[in-house]
């Protein structure tokens, strides 16, 4: 006889554990997970439609519900600044928030050289009409009214604008009140 047969002779202890140890790896690496596979999938095909479908249409009903009050923000957004309504506007998050700041301090560097430029242009020009108008204000005062009111609008509006700089004193100033 030989040692396969299970009634015969004893079998090879060695043998017999290895046999085992086999069969529980077996159990624990293929089949168990198999069979909890199954069950999910079964779990999932046998479980209440309409629970699932209730499940389904609350969350659509609250993603719907947050979606209408980010249109409604929106919308009223737009109303405000008087924005077209086909302009899409983006999510308020940080990455948002972080870009639109970073492109804001861009520009600003940019404006700053070009509004210096502008202004001492400007006050340039205020000293010059200052200087030329108030010579030709006397001349022109006698000959022709027009240009002698010119010559007064100009002069207060060098005024004006060099109070408002504040580097360039004027003689002629408007009274308050």
């Amino acid at each position: 006889m030989a040692n396969t047969d299970k009634e015969g002779a004893p079998i090879d202890p060695l043998a017999a554990l290895e046999k085992t140890a086999d069969a529980e790896r077996l159990m624990n690496d293929v089949q168990k997970p198999r069979i909890e596979a199954l069950q999910s999938v079964s779990d999932h095909y046998n479980s209440d439609p309409y629970a699932l479908s209730s499940k389904a249409r609350k969350r659509f009903r609250e993603d719907k519900k947050v979606d209408q009050q980010k249109r409604k923000a929106d919308d009223n957004l737009k109303g405000r600044y008087g924005l077209p309504s086909s302009l899409t506007l983006l999510e308020d998050d940080e990455q948002a928030k972080e870009d639109a700041k970073a492109l804001w301090l861009k520009e600003k560097q940019k404006y700053i050289p070009q509004e210096h430029t502008k202004r001492r242009k400007l006050s340039s020009e205020i000293v010059t009409i200052q200087g030329s108008s108030s010579s030709s204000s006397r001349s022109a005062s006698s000959t022709n009214p027009v240009s002698s009111l010119r010559a007064k609008i100009l002069q207060n509006t060098a005024a004006k604008r060099s109070s408002a700089f504040g580097s360039i004193s004027s003689g002629s100033r408007l009274p308050k009140g």
